[in-house]
């Protein structure tokens, strides 16, 4: 319960709860705001991501796709070349494929479909290169050393072999070699040769790769790299048998998608699609650099968390400024309660105050049975200091006299100002004897102020009257009463003296 002695320690308290409280309100309604923007960007950023990734492995997808189908169709284009010049020459015996016309010009009419990609040659037991058509009876060149030659001399007729690229003897350009043993030499020619130009098959894979990192290879089922864009040549040829692709991936599925922490070719980690050629030995990579990759989620994702900081500095800036606010406010909203509770010139609780913690007081006191006893005091000849002496004086006197009573008083005592120079002192838990002693405690300390005037010293003293509860006091009213009537019974037997009511 407020009390007189303590009233400007409760006041701060007071003020400074209700600042805490402000400032607490506006703390957690901006964190809470926070909490909420960032956590709908962190869920974004997430679902985005995701979202990303998606888009990525779709469009990784579909380019494997379209890329597969177009290098099936150039290697089916000459697979199905030479099965057919297999089968022209088979039903021709007799002829000489380096110089008969209609042989000639059927490779003519190949090279122009292949739009010059692919070359046919002609290769002889022995190993000797001609041209279609020849351009002499002697081999331009000896290919009995090249692994094309020796596979195609090993395995069945009638089927293609996809040997490994090679720099080709007569122009220096890479080349994918492809081989097809005639089922019935002829004039000595054993093995049709188709040579798949290396740059124009590169030159499609560049065109088509992802920008910025993205990459396409064409390998042999057995790790052999043929082709690749961007085109390197210290990796063509090369064997990855032992990569994750070859090791983990193919095993499971002939065709899928997949995160490469490191390539076998840059060591960059990578998001690959993948995928075996149905019809040949070849496996088709279709991947995009992972951090390139990420490029528009991260160009996306730094506007959105910059927008975020901005509200987040302003968010917390007009906190700052509305808890600075609220603070102010409290602390005026908690003077107006001081100045509409307490006596401007004494510093105690005014006529309003007291009559409200009296009631408080009383009901409780009524309730439970606890004793409760009422102080009403009056400065002696007060009027007489004023005029004697003047008002300065007179406020002196009362500023000095709530001072000394309010250092004799309990912490759960209240000492109040009714008016003039009437003050009332609400005792909790005081019977009336209890209350006698507090009531001549106060007197004596009265009798003893004296206050220093400009020329003269003044002192005075009070009456007291003292009115404890008893079971007839019907109300407040009823207490009060006989508190006064108890004081006037003071003043009436000379003053400076307590009586009980």
């Amino acid at each position: 319960m407020p009390t007189s002695s303590s009233s400007s320690i409760q006041r701060n308290e007071r003020r400074r709860l209700a600042e805490a409280r402000a400032v607490r309100t506006v703390f957690v309604s901006t964190l809470l705001f926070l909490l909420g923007l960032w956590g709908l960007v962190a869920y974004w950023g997430l679902d985005s991501y995701r979202e990303t990734q998606r888009h990525n492995e779709d469009a990784l997808v579909r380019l494997n796709r379209v890329t597969q189908a177009q290098t099936d169709a150039l290697f089916k284009m000459a697979e199905v070349f030479m099965a057919v010049a297999d089968r022209w020459l088979a039903a021709r015996p007799g002829i000489d494929p380096r110089t008969d016309a209609d042989f000639i010009a059927l490779v003519e009419g190949f090279r122009q479909r292949s739009n010059g990609v692919i070359d046919i040659r002609l290769i002889d037991a022995q190993g000797g290169l001609f041209f279609v058509p020849s351009r002499g009876t002697l081999p331009v060149r000896d290919v009995s050393d090249r692994d094309y030659f020796r596979q195609s001399m090993a395995g069945e007729p009638g089927k293609m072999v996809i040997a490994d690229p090679v720099v080709s003897r007569l122009n220096g350009h890479w080349i994918i070699p492809l081989a097809w043993r005639l089922s019935t030499p002829a004039s000595g020619v054993t093995v049709l040769f188709a040579s798949i130009e290396h740059d124009a098959l590169a030159q499609l894979y560049e065109a088509a790769r992802m920008p910025e990192g993205g990459s396409i290879a064409l390998v042999r089922r057995d790790g052999t790299l043929l082709v690749r864009a961007p085109f390197n040549e210290q990796v063509i040829g090369k064997n990855f048998s032992g990569n994750y692709t070859f090791t983990t991936l193919l095993p499971k599925a002939p065709s899928g998608f997949a995160m490469i922490a490191a390539s076998g070719v840059d060591g960059q980690r990578r998001l690959m699609a993948y995928s075996t050629l149905p019809d040949y030995p070849l496996v088709l990579a279709v991947t995009s650099e992972f951090h390139a990759s990420l490029a528009p989620w991260r160009r996306h994702l730094e506007v959105v968390v910059g927008l975020a900081l901005i509200l987040s500095f302003g968010a917390l800036f007009f906190a700052w400024r509305l808890a600075r606010s609220l603070a102010v406010l409290a602390r005026h909203h908690a003077e107006l309660q001081r100045l509409a509770t307490t006596d401007i010139l004494t510093g105690c609780a005014n006529r309003g105050r007291f009559l409200d913690l009296l009631g408080s007081e009383f009901a409780r006191a009524k309730r439970y049975g606890q004793p409760l006893a009422v102080l009403v005091a009056d400065l002696d000849y007060f009027k007489r200091i004023n005029d004697t002496h003047g008002h300065a004086a007179g406020d002196a006197a009362l500023v000095a006299f709530a001072r000394v009573v309010r250092s004799s008083l309990r912490s759960i005592d209240v000492l109040s100002r009714f008016g003039g120079e009437e003050f009332a002192i609400l005792l909790p838990n005081t019977d009336q004897e209890a209350a006698l002693q507090v009531a001549e405690r106060v007197r004596a300390l009265v009798d003893g102020i004296v206050i220093t005037l400009p020329g003269a010293n003044l002192g005075f003293t009070a009456s007291l009257g003292v009115a404890a509860l008893t079971p007839a006091d019907a109300d407040i009213d009823a207490l009060l009463a006989r508190a006064d009537r108890a004081l006037y019974a003071a003043k009436a037997d000379g003053r400076n003296c307590v009586r009980a009511g």
